[in-house]
């Protein structure tokens, strides 16, 4: 015999979702919770895209999921009222390119129906890939759901190769950084070879992806240029985050982080910070 299985009590469900939310809204990936630490370090030589955050309203968060009626036109009218005067009140946001996502997810795999907008005045294509980029957030719990992060786009050099649907691959480099100790612990290329090759090369049932040719051919020289920049641009990014003091980790937990930087010849942005061991090429024996 089939034993069935109870549903919670609507005050149970209740609970449920309030403690999710509070847990949404505490985690220090969020990106309002570490930009504001940063965000003046383009004093000390790093270069900050200029960024607006929205809060994602928790019946518009809910709508995401788009299993009930109303849900399409909660968001549309959402951005329609909320997204779309801010982004029109903002000169470096308004009729852009722009780069989009929540507090932790960009959607960054499937590029141009995530975290790319060509045109920022487009309505319809916001709506598109905002829902994109949540959803998927929700079905990867990655967290971030509750804020939708606006961005100054930068601009690839014209020559560069693109993986993922249209994103740039360009050298970027995660630094892991101490912030009680004021130490650089370790830096990595972040599109190591030994990490990334068969992620991008490969996909779900085994066969080689498009983006293979791209990565391989371009990898030789990706890697050459990272590591000089690397070379050029660590004091600069050492001594600038060095100067921040008021970040802290909760729960009285080292205060590591990964910080993820996109490398230029004359410039170095700072693009994107986590928990250092919720990150990628996260590693122990590293820091002993």
């Amino acid at each position: 015999m089939e034993k069935k299985i109870k549903e919670p009590a609507p005050e149970q469900q209740q609970n449920a979702f309030k403690e999710h939310m509070d847990y949404l809204r505490r985690s220090p990936n969020n990106f309002s919770y570490w930009f504001p630490h940063v965000v003046r370090l383009h004093r000390q030589g790093l270069s900050i895209p200029k960024t607006v955050v929205i809060a994602v309203p928790e019946e518009v968060y809910k709508s995401f999921f788009l299993e009930n009626e109303g849900d399409r036109q909660r968001i549309e009218g959402w951005v329609r009222e909320t997204v779309m005067p801010e982004i029109k009140r903002i000169p470096y946001l308004n009729s852009r390119k722009i780069f989009i996502k929540n507090g932790c997810y960009s959607g960054k795999f499937s590029f141009a129906s995530g975290c790319l907008i060509p045109d920022s005045s487009d309505m319809q294509q916001l709506i598109r890939n905002i829902t994109n980029i949540e959803n998927e957030a929700a079905m990867f719990e990655t967290g971030g759901d509750l804020e939708l992060v606006l961005r100054e786009y930068i601009e690839p050099r014209p020559d560069t190769p693109t993986i993922y649907n249209g994103m740039p691959l360009r050298p970027e480099l995660r630094v892991f950084f101490d912030f009680d100790n004021r130490k650089i612990l370790y830096a990595v290329n972040y599109w190591d070879w030994d990490y990334c090759h068969d992620r991008i090369c490969s996909g779900w049932n085994g066969e080689r992806t498009p983006d293979a040719d791209v990565y391989e051919w371009n990898y030789p020289c990706l890697a050459e240029e990272t590591e000089r920049l690397k070379n050029k641009h660590l004091s600069t990014i050492w001594s600038a985050l060095s100067q921040v003091t008021t970040l802290t980790m909760p729960d009285g937990r080292r205060n590591i982080w990964s910080v993820d930087f996109m490398l230029e010849e004359d410039k170095v942005w700072l693009i994107d910070m986590a928990q250092g061991w919720w990150s990628a090429y996260w590693n122990p024996d590293l820091i002993k």
